[in-house]
C-alpha cells in the first residue's frame, strides 16, 4: 500500500488504494503490505474474504512496522519456495475466495454507495485524476 509506516498513532486503518483493488478485481490472491489492521478493515468494512489459513495473516495485527514487514517477507518467501505443484494446490485452495472477492467487488457497480466509497479512496490517494 501507499502507506505502510504509520507515524501518527491516531491514524486509522482504512486507506485502501488501487494496489489492492486490482488483484481483487482480477481474481488474484494477495498479501496486503499496509498499516496494521488493513486486512481486518477489508473484511469488516467491505465484506471481503482473506486467505487464512493458506497465508498466515497474523502480520496484519502487528503494530510494529519492522516486525510486520518481516512477517510479510516470511509469507512471501514461503510461497516463493513452494514447488510448482504446491503453488497449483495453493491456487486451487484459494480460488473460491478469489472468485467471491471479485464478484463482491464487481457487485459494487450495482450498489452505488459501496462503489462510491472505493472511488473516494482512490481519489483521496491520487490514483484517479479528475
Amino acid at each position: 500500500e501507499s502507506i505502510f509506516f504509520q507515524e501518527d498513532e491516531n491514524f486509522q486503518s482504512g486507506f485502501i488504494s488501487e494496489k489492492i483493488w486490482k488483484p481483487i478485481g482480477h481474481c488474484q490472491p494477495f498479501i496486503l503490505a499496509g498499516p496494521s489492521g488493513s486486512l481486518k478493515y477489508l473484511r469488516d468494512r467491505f465484506g471481503f474474504k482473506t486467505f487464512h489459513p493458506y497465508i498466515d495473516e497474523t502480520y496484519d495485527m502487528v503494530d510494529d512496522p519492522t516486525q510486520r514487514i518481516k512477517l510479510i517477507e516470511t509469507e512471501m518467501t514461503k510461497f516463493a519456495n513452494k514447488t510448482k505443484s504446491e503453488k497449483i494446490e495453493f491456487l486451487e485452495n484459494v480460488k473460491d475466495i478469489c472468485f467471491y472477492n471479485q464478484q463482491l467487488f464487481l457487485s459494487f457497480d450495482n450498489n452505488p454507495q459501496e462503489f462510491n466509497k472505493i472511488i473516494q479512496f482512490l481519489v483521496k490517494d491520487g490514483s484517479l485524476e479528475n
